[in-house]
């Protein structure tokens, strides 16, 4: 919580990845390649949760989006579908800066059990420093 801000499951702007990536200002300026990140959220969405397309959180999440982001509405009706990429994201922290990740997700068959698990790791050595710097 220290790079993106805690999650919350009681408040429904802060419970779920995309909401945030959509609706919360703070992650608007925090992803320095928001387009692509976003495009990229969309994608795996619609394939983590394409066994559950009648599940109504999974419904009501689309609806509220749709509703309050142009860019998400765009992209959901692209109708893009994608796995995890392992890549890098670039943060413009407010207290430490521009931060570098090297990103990966890991899951299980998203047909059985949408959770996920994903790892941020330092990608080099100014990051190493400024993300010790937040722990303490």
């Amino acid at each position: 919580d220290r790079i993106v801000g805690a999650f919350d499951p009681a408040d429904p702007l802060r419970a779920n990845v995309l909401v945030r990536l959509f609706r919360d200002p703070d992650w608007r300026v925090l992803f320095t390649d928001w387009d692509a990140v976003t495009q990229s959220a969309v994608a795996q969405y619609r394939a983590a949760t394409a066994a559950f397309h009648h599940h109504p959180q999974r419904r009501a999440i689309i609806e509220s989006l749709e509703e309050a982001s142009p860019r998400f509405a765009q992209l959901w009706r692209e109708q893009d579908v994608a796995a995890s990429p392992a890549w890098r994201k670039l943060i413009d922290h407010p207290k430490a800066g521009r931060l570098a990740f090297d990103y990966a997700t890991l899951s299980a068959d998203a047909a059985v059990d949408p959770a996920r698990f994903t790892i941020y790791t330092p990608a080099d050595q100014e990051t190493v420093e400024a993300f010790a710097k937040l722990l303490h």
